[in-house]
């Protein structure tokens, strides 16, 4: 559970609520009527929610008025089934799973359309937060030698396999002379010691876990065509958005005061990470973090369309896809 916020947090949050009062619209406490004053959030257990987590643990929500139950995440799609259902208000993941539901339909609920409107963004990509990792003492050193082995990607269609494709293609690679087992972050270190794959696609903590264990960085994912690639965001469904405009903007006001604290106080990323995720103080210190941007950028956002057209995740019918067709206009 998580624990009353500190002085020094209270601080913080009070600093950030100053500096946000000119782009929130308000003076960051409650300004309008609250259709629900007890929501539910999908939180994917991942760095990239951090600024969820520190809007929750220093009392940014209950400041508006709302009472925020954060239900822990290790999947995306689930989450969207939760918002069809009714079961979560809110949820936070990648977008391609986002994008790939907006327009194929929830595949776990007869194709239904789920109307998703993202309302911010999480995370946008920074150096070491998503990289391709080998085992110790590995003789694939460079991208090049990875054509003909293995590289786990942790399933298809992800924003890991945009990325994994994208480096491929930046060295010459045809996607086609790779194999790309399935293995969960938590196994990849055993995986390896194990011989199942000659490489695999990490993000952040497991990046700083696994070096720990003597695992090898073999490409920082942050180059190229995928610098500040967009990660993670915040979705609800249209028919929520519009039966509590109130409430959604009170939950925004707050959201974006725990992402500014996330984006410039450090030591506030490490607690939520320590309390949300378990990390130990040293991982915590040591993982390296993405950016935490407020609002959506859709120029950065349609860059997950282009690519998801590029590498076959998203039909060619939807060339002329616009990703503003998905982001809450409030």
């Amino acid at each position: 559970m998580p624990f009353p916020p500190s002085s020094a947090r209270r601080a913080a949050a009070a600093t950030s609520l100053v500096l946000l009062a000119g782009c929130t619209g308000g003076s960051g406490t409650a300004t309008g009527p609250l259709q629900q004053t007890t929501i539910t959030v999908d939180a994917f257990g991942a760095i990239d929610t951090a600024g969820l987590f520190i809007a929750e643990e220093d009392g940014l929500f209950a400041r508006q008025g709302l009472t925020v139950k954060l239900r822990p995440q290790i999947a995306i799609q689930p989450q969207v089934d939760d918002l069809i259902q009714g079961k979560a208000d809110i949820a936070s993941g990648d977008y391609v799973t986002f994008i790939e539901n907006q327009t194929g339909g929830d595949p776990d609920l007869g194709g239904r359309n789920p109307a998703l409107r993202i309302i911010s963004e999480s995370s946008f990509l920074q150096p070491n937060v998503l990289e391709v990792v080998t085992p110790p003492r590995s003789s694939v050193t460079s991208v090049a030698a990875l054509k003909g082995k293995s590289l786990s990607v942790l399933g298809p269609d992800n924003v890991g396999d945009i990325l994994v494709d994208s480096l491929l293609t930046t060295y010459g690679i045809p996607i086609t002379d790779v194999r790309f087992p399935d293995v969960p972050f938590p196994l990849v270190g055993k995986a390896f010691q194990a011989r199942k794959m000659n490489a695999a696609f990490a993000p952040e903590p497991f990046v700083t876990l696994l070096e720990e264990a003597g695992v090898q960085e073999l490409a920082d994912l942050d180059e190229g065509a995928t610098t500040n690639f967009p990660i993670q965001g915040m979705v609800t469904t249209r028919s929520w958005a519009q039966r509590n405009p109130g409430t959604l903007q009170a939950f925004l006001r707050a959201y974006n005061q725990g992402q500014a604290i996330a984006d410039t106080q450090r030591t506030q990323v490490e607690q939520a990470l320590k309390t949300y995720l378990g990390l130990s103080p040293v991982a915590a210190a040591l993982v390296s973090l993405p950016a935490f941007p407020q609002g959506v950028d859709p120029a950065r956002l349609q860059r997950t369309v282009s690519a998801m057209l590029e590498f076959g995740l998203l039909s060619p019918r939807f060339k002329n896809f616009d990703i503003r067709s998905m982001i809450y206009q409030g």
